[in-house]
């Protein structure tokens, strides 16, 4: 009779055990095939691997990028291409690139499938794929991608379209890092004759323009190419703005840079400080502090000093106002800033004739109160060529600097460190 009880207890127990087991397998499988219970899940997913991005945390943020595609396999829907773009960004971020390519190359193949291959949707992937060839070092599989989203933004937004000026300045890129200056040159032009023709000759948005080619042309030592291009944006911006205004005070004090290191000459300077002492209250403290600053920088290239004390003085009071208790003035006179530093030739030689790769040189060195550097040091060297460290040492000593500021005033500083990156030739 026991026995009888027990194994009938045992039954109805096994039956409430694994039928309630199987109630909940029943559930799980149904949430597994339920859309909406799907789409919650990945949208979790999404909001995990975007907010990790957000804040650099690309090995975090891979797992449920990962997840999240794994999911899409196999059903071809319409958002993997978009999960898949996600996915090689991230893949990028974390110097994958191989992986990164495969991502890219997926989610372009679904989108020409889906929107057609003359789609503006791929101008935005192929410009990704560009970029993670420049950072591989594939110079010339960056360009394949680059060209093709430049045909494809010339094709639905027009030739002359100013969209493609970021897609410009990566295939620039891909060309200076491949030692074709003459097409990266070319490339920058008519970056500024697109906005020409879009804008129109002497329209104010076109000062951004001749901005950047000037920056183009002082980071390849073109300085000369630099100013006339300041000047054009000068011109225009005086005339829009007025000789006072911020952008006009903006310029000047850039062209005054630029006409610093590259004849001394004093038209830049005197406007600039004519159109500071001219400036209204409408022009914005960090505007008029960098200006000041500019100056500074201009006495002590010349030896005077006590007007770089004055005009180092001024701009540290007038950066003050713009920050919360001072927070940018001290973070903008935080460390030494090279004023004239001319950067030597790292005997490149044009059309690829030697092999070369990149290497690095970090110097530590020390700076006076009054902007001279001292004691020169090398801490890092991976260059191969003792003359490219020699000439980098001599050229920071013949450097002048911008002093660091406590309370407004010049102090000298100790281990100041630059780093430089410089061609490595290969021996034949």
């Amino acid at each position: 009779m026991r026995t009888g009880i027990c194994c009938c207890a045992w039954a109805v127990l096994a039956a409430g055990v694994f039928g309630g087991q199987r109630a909940a397998e029943a559930q799980t499988i149904a949430a597994a095939n339920d859309p909406t219970e799907q789409g919650a899940t990945l949208d979790k997913l999404r909001q995990t691997r975007d907010a990790l991005s957000a804040v650099t945390e690309y090995k975090a943020a891979l797992h449920p990028a990962e997840e999240i595609v794994a999911e899409l396999e196999g059903r071809r829907d319409a958002d993997l291409a978009n999960d898949l773009l996600h996915l090689a960004t991230i893949q990028a971020d974390l110097d994958d690139y191989d992986a990164a390519e495969v991502s890219y190359l997926r989610a372009i193949k679904l989108l020409e499938d889906q929107k057609g291959q003359y789609s503006p949707a791929l101008i935005a992937p192929y410009h990704a794929l560009g970029r993670a060839y420049n950072d591989a070092g594939r110079f010339d599989d960056a360009l394949v991608a680059l060209k093709q989203a430049q045909w494809l933004s010339k094709r639905n937004l027009g030739l002359y379209n100013t969209e493609q000026s970021a897609l410009i300045d990566d295939m620039t890129t891909a060309y200076v890092q491949s030692g074709r200056m003459d097409d990266a040159d070319g490339l920058q032009q008519g970056r500024l004759e697109n906005a020409i023709r879009q804008f129109g000759a002497g329209a104010p948005e076109l000062v951004p323009f001749y901005v950047h080619l000037a920056d183009y042309y002082e980071g390849s030592g073109l300085l000369a190419y630099a100013r006339d291009e300041l000047k054009n944006g000068l011109e225009i911006s005086k005339a829009h703005f007025g000789d006072a205004s911020r952008e006009s005070l903006e310029l000047l004090g850039r062209l005054t840079s630029v006409e610093l290191k590259l004849t001394h000459r004093k038209y830049a300077r005197d406007e600039l400080l004519a159109a500071l002492r001219k400036a209204t209250d409408d022009v914005d403290p960090a505007t008029r502090g960098k200006s000041w600053a500019v100056l500074g920088d201009w006495a002590v290239v010349n030896g005077d000093q006590a007007s770089a004390s004055d005009y180092y003085s001024k701009a540290y009071d007038a950066l003050r106002h713009s920050g919360d208790a001072g927070a940018d003035a001290d973070a903008f006179f935080s460390k030494p800033a090279m004023i004239d530093f001319d950067p030597p030739d790292d005997f490149y030689e044009p059309q690829g004739l030697r092999q070369w790769t990149w290497g690095t040189l970090e110097f530590v060195f020390d700076v006076s109160a009054t902007g001279q550097a001292s004691d020169v040091r090398v801490v890092s060297p991976n260059a191969d060529d003792e003359r490219i460290e020699d000439d980098y040492g001599h050229r920071i000593l013949a450097t002048h600097f911008r002093p660091k500021l406590e309370k407004g005033r010049p102090v000298a500083s100790s281990d100041v460190s630059e780093t430089y990156k410089v061609r490595k030739y290969v021996k034949d």
